[in-house]
Protein backbone atom coordinates (compact mmCIF):
# COMPACT_ATOMS: atom_id res chain seq x y z
CA UNK A 1 0.00 0.00 0.00
CA UNK A 2 1.06 3.84 -0.31
CA UNK A 3 -0.09 5.94 2.57
CA UNK A 4 -2.65 3.46 4.10
CA UNK A 5 -6.89 3.42 3.54
CA UNK A 6 -8.43 6.36 1.94
CA UNK A 7 -10.86 8.54 3.54
CA UNK A 8 -14.06 9.16 0.85
CA UNK A 9 -12.70 12.52 0.63
CA UNK A 10 -9.53 11.40 -0.74
CA UNK A 11 -11.05 8.54 -2.63
CA UNK A 12 -13.41 11.11 -4.90
CA UNK A 13 -10.59 13.60 -4.98
CA UNK A 14 -7.99 10.60 -6.26
CA UNK A 15 -11.01 9.78 -8.67
CA UNK A 16 -11.61 13.29 -9.84
CA UNK A 17 -8.00 13.86 -10.63
CA UNK A 18 -7.72 10.15 -12.71
CA UNK A 19 -10.57 11.33 -14.85
CA UNK A 20 -9.31 15.08 -15.37
CA UNK A 21 -6.01 13.69 -16.68
CA UNK A 22 -7.56 10.94 -18.69
CA UNK A 23 -9.91 13.76 -20.57
CA UNK A 24 -6.99 15.75 -20.75
CA UNK A 25 -4.70 13.15 -23.10
CA UNK A 26 -8.22 12.14 -24.52
CA UNK A 27 -8.78 15.60 -25.48
CA UNK A 28 -5.28 15.81 -27.14
CA UNK A 29 -5.89 12.95 -29.22
CA UNK A 30 -9.07 14.56 -30.60
CA UNK A 31 -7.55 18.10 -31.61
CA UNK A 32 -4.79 15.98 -33.34
CA UNK A 33 -6.98 13.76 -35.33
CA UNK A 34 -8.58 16.86 -36.46
CA UNK A 35 -5.71 18.90 -37.56
CA UNK A 36 -3.02 18.68 -40.30
CA UNK A 37 -0.24 16.41 -39.98
CA UNK A 38 2.35 18.89 -39.04
CA UNK A 39 0.32 20.18 -36.80
CA UNK A 40 -0.80 16.96 -35.40
CA UNK A 41 2.92 15.81 -34.47
CA UNK A 42 3.61 18.82 -33.18
CA UNK A 43 0.49 18.35 -30.67
CA UNK A 44 0.98 14.74 -30.04
CA UNK A 45 5.10 15.33 -28.94
CA UNK A 46 3.66 18.25 -26.55
CA UNK A 47 0.87 16.29 -24.94
CA UNK A 48 2.49 13.33 -23.27
CA UNK A 49 4.80 16.33 -21.45
CA UNK A 50 2.25 18.23 -20.59
CA UNK A 51 -0.41 15.12 -18.98
CA UNK A 52 3.52 14.63 -17.10
CA UNK A 53 2.96 17.78 -15.79
CA UNK A 54 -0.11 17.89 -14.86
CA UNK A 55 0.54 14.71 -13.12
CA UNK A 56 3.43 15.90 -11.27
CA UNK A 57 0.92 19.04 -10.10
CA UNK A 58 -2.05 16.67 -8.71
CA UNK A 59 0.74 14.68 -6.98
CA UNK A 60 3.04 17.73 -5.43
CA UNK A 61 1.34 17.04 -2.24
CA UNK A 62 1.63 13.95 -1.50
CA UNK A 63 4.89 14.52 -1.79
CA UNK A 64 5.05 16.36 1.34
CA UNK A 65 4.18 13.49 3.28
CA UNK A 66 5.29 10.51 1.27
CA UNK A 67 7.04 9.46 -1.98
CA UNK A 68 4.57 11.66 -4.66
CA UNK A 69 4.91 11.10 -7.95
CA UNK A 70 8.33 9.14 -7.58
CA UNK A 71 10.92 11.55 -8.99
CA UNK A 72 12.72 11.88 -5.43
CA UNK A 73 16.46 10.91 -5.05
CA UNK A 74 17.25 7.02 -4.80
CA UNK A 75 18.74 6.01 -1.30
CA UNK A 76 21.62 4.32 -3.70
CA UNK A 77 21.92 4.97 -7.90
CA UNK A 78 24.27 2.06 -8.17
CA UNK A 79 21.95 -0.15 -6.64
CA UNK A 80 19.05 1.67 -8.71
CA UNK A 81 20.61 1.18 -11.74
CA UNK A 82 21.24 -2.15 -11.09
CA UNK A 83 18.05 -3.25 -10.63
CA UNK A 84 17.04 -1.95 -13.35
CA UNK A 85 19.57 -3.52 -15.59
CA UNK A 86 18.00 -6.74 -13.92
CA UNK A 87 14.44 -5.98 -14.62
CA UNK A 88 15.31 -5.21 -18.01
CA UNK A 89 16.66 -8.62 -19.04
CA UNK A 90 13.73 -10.44 -16.77
CA UNK A 91 10.98 -8.44 -19.16
CA UNK A 92 12.81 -8.84 -22.35
CA UNK A 93 12.92 -13.02 -21.86
CA UNK A 94 9.63 -13.20 -20.22
CA UNK A 95 8.20 -11.03 -23.20
CA UNK A 96 10.17 -12.15 -26.12
CA UNK A 97 10.26 -15.80 -25.26
CA UNK A 98 7.32 -16.52 -23.08
CA UNK A 99 3.92 -14.20 -23.28
CA UNK A 100 5.04 -13.02 -27.33
CA UNK A 101 4.61 -16.62 -28.32
CA UNK A 102 1.19 -16.58 -26.86
CA UNK A 103 0.33 -13.69 -27.90
CA UNK A 104 1.24 -13.58 -31.29
CA UNK A 105 -0.41 -17.72 -31.73
CA UNK A 106 -3.64 -16.56 -30.28
CA UNK A 107 -3.83 -13.09 -31.30
CA UNK A 108 -1.54 -12.70 -34.67
CA UNK A 109 1.84 -10.80 -34.13
CA UNK A 110 1.20 -6.49 -34.20
CA UNK A 111 5.10 -6.13 -35.48
CA UNK A 112 5.54 -4.81 -38.72
CA UNK A 113 9.32 -5.44 -39.17
CA UNK A 114 9.12 -2.46 -41.70
CA UNK A 115 7.26 0.53 -39.47
CA UNK A 116 10.93 1.61 -38.61
CA UNK A 117 12.72 1.04 -41.73
CA UNK A 118 14.05 4.74 -41.92
CA UNK A 119 15.90 4.46 -38.82
CA UNK A 120 18.01 1.84 -40.51
CA UNK A 121 21.45 3.07 -40.79
CA UNK A 122 20.06 6.39 -40.27
CA UNK A 123 22.16 7.85 -36.80
CA UNK A 124 20.55 11.27 -36.74
CA UNK A 125 17.49 9.19 -37.05
CA UNK A 126 18.63 6.92 -34.10
CA UNK A 127 19.72 9.14 -31.74
CA UNK A 128 16.91 11.56 -31.85
CA UNK A 129 14.62 8.22 -31.64
CA UNK A 130 17.17 7.36 -28.65
CA UNK A 131 17.15 10.37 -26.58
CA UNK A 132 13.75 12.41 -27.09
CA UNK A 133 11.42 9.48 -27.93
CA UNK A 134 13.05 6.67 -25.56
CA UNK A 135 14.36 8.23 -22.85
CA UNK A 136 12.30 11.07 -22.42
CA UNK A 137 8.89 11.13 -24.34
CA UNK A 138 8.41 7.33 -23.55
CA UNK A 139 10.26 6.51 -20.32
CA UNK A 140 10.34 9.55 -18.50
CA UNK A 141 6.49 11.15 -19.37
CA UNK A 142 4.97 7.56 -19.71
CA UNK A 143 6.31 6.52 -16.26
CA UNK A 144 5.35 9.67 -14.71
CA UNK A 145 2.00 9.44 -15.92
CA UNK A 146 1.08 6.04 -15.98
CA UNK A 147 3.25 4.27 -12.70
CA UNK A 148 3.61 7.61 -10.58
CA UNK A 149 0.43 9.17 -11.61
CA UNK A 150 -2.65 6.89 -12.62
CA UNK A 151 -1.11 3.62 -11.03
CA UNK A 152 -1.33 5.77 -6.98
CA UNK A 153 -4.34 7.71 -8.00
CA UNK A 154 -6.29 4.83 -8.53
CA UNK A 155 -4.96 2.98 -5.37
CA UNK A 156 -6.27 5.95 -3.64
CA UNK A 157 -9.36 6.08 -5.37
CA UNK A 158 -10.13 2.29 -4.70
CA UNK A 159 -9.89 2.42 -1.19
CA UNK A 160 -5.39 1.95 -0.56
CA UNK A 161 -5.95 -1.86 0.77
CA UNK A 162 -3.71 -4.36 -0.95
CA UNK A 163 -7.07 -5.29 -3.08
CA UNK A 164 -6.85 -1.61 -4.05
CA UNK A 165 -3.25 -1.99 -4.94
CA UNK A 166 -3.72 -5.02 -6.95
CA UNK A 167 -6.68 -3.59 -8.91
CA UNK A 168 -4.79 -0.36 -9.61
CA UNK A 169 -1.48 -2.41 -10.99
CA UNK A 170 -4.19 -4.08 -13.72
CA UNK A 171 -5.96 -1.23 -14.01
CA UNK A 172 -2.82 1.09 -15.08
CA UNK A 173 -1.86 -1.84 -17.14
CA UNK A 174 -4.44 -1.74 -19.34
CA UNK A 175 -4.31 2.22 -19.57
CA UNK A 176 -0.99 1.74 -20.94
CA UNK A 177 -1.82 -0.63 -23.10
CA UNK A 178 -4.86 1.11 -24.28
CA UNK A 179 -2.05 4.24 -25.01
CA UNK A 180 -0.50 1.77 -27.21
CA UNK A 181 -3.11 -0.15 -29.19
CA UNK A 182 -3.25 1.12 -32.81
CA UNK A 183 -1.57 -1.71 -33.75
CA UNK A 184 -4.08 -3.21 -32.48
CA UNK A 185 -5.75 -5.78 -29.74
CA UNK A 186 -2.11 -8.17 -30.13
CA UNK A 187 -0.28 -4.56 -28.89
CA UNK A 188 -2.90 -3.75 -26.73
CA UNK A 189 -2.69 -6.72 -24.60
CA UNK A 190 1.19 -7.42 -24.67
CA UNK A 191 1.87 -3.76 -23.63
CA UNK A 192 -1.02 -4.16 -20.67
CA UNK A 193 1.62 -6.85 -19.74
CA UNK A 194 4.73 -4.98 -19.75
CA UNK A 195 2.66 -1.98 -17.82
CA UNK A 196 1.75 -4.40 -15.23
CA UNK A 197 5.25 -6.09 -15.10
CA UNK A 198 6.96 -2.59 -14.71
CA UNK A 199 4.21 -1.87 -12.32
CA UNK A 200 5.73 -4.54 -9.94
CA UNK A 201 8.99 -2.61 -10.22
CA UNK A 202 7.39 0.47 -9.21
CA UNK A 203 6.04 -1.41 -5.91
CA UNK A 204 9.77 -3.05 -5.45
CA UNK A 205 11.40 0.25 -5.53
CA UNK A 206 8.82 1.54 -2.96
CA UNK A 207 7.25 3.69 -5.61
CA UNK A 208 10.87 5.79 -6.65
CA UNK A 209 10.48 5.83 -10.42
CA UNK A 210 14.02 5.87 -11.32
CA UNK A 211 14.69 2.23 -11.76
CA UNK A 212 11.54 2.20 -14.13
CA UNK A 213 12.51 5.14 -15.87
CA UNK A 214 16.20 3.51 -16.76
CA UNK A 215 14.11 0.06 -17.31
CA UNK A 216 11.40 1.54 -19.98
CA UNK A 217 14.56 3.62 -21.71
CA UNK A 218 16.63 0.52 -22.09
CA UNK A 219 13.52 -1.57 -23.21
CA UNK A 220 12.80 1.24 -26.37
CA UNK A 221 16.50 1.72 -26.97
CA UNK A 222 17.12 -2.23 -27.66
CA UNK A 223 13.93 -1.90 -30.35
CA UNK A 224 15.50 1.32 -31.82
CA UNK A 225 18.95 -0.06 -32.11
CA UNK A 226 18.18 -3.58 -33.50
CA UNK A 227 16.12 -1.95 -35.81
CA UNK A 228 18.85 0.63 -36.70
CA UNK A 229 21.15 -2.28 -37.69
CA UNK A 230 18.46 -3.98 -39.70
CA UNK A 231 17.83 -6.73 -36.76
CA UNK A 232 14.27 -5.99 -36.17
CA UNK A 233 12.92 -9.96 -37.12
CA UNK A 234 14.82 -10.69 -33.49
CA UNK A 235 11.59 -8.60 -32.41
CA UNK A 236 9.33 -11.45 -33.83
CA UNK A 237 8.56 -14.72 -32.40
CA UNK A 238 9.52 -17.84 -33.59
Amino acid sequence: MNDGKSSAVERWWALGQVLILLFGILAVFVIAGAIGPTAQQIVMLLGLPLSALSAWFFMRKDGKSGPGIGLKRPDSWPRTIAIAFGAYIAIVVIMRFVLNPIISATLGSWWDPAQFDALKDNAGQWAVNVFFVAWFHAAFCEETVFRGFFFQRLEKALGGSTAALVAALVLQGGLFGLAHSANGVAALVETWIAGILIGLLFIYMRRNLWANIITHALLDTTIFTLVFFGAQRFLLPG
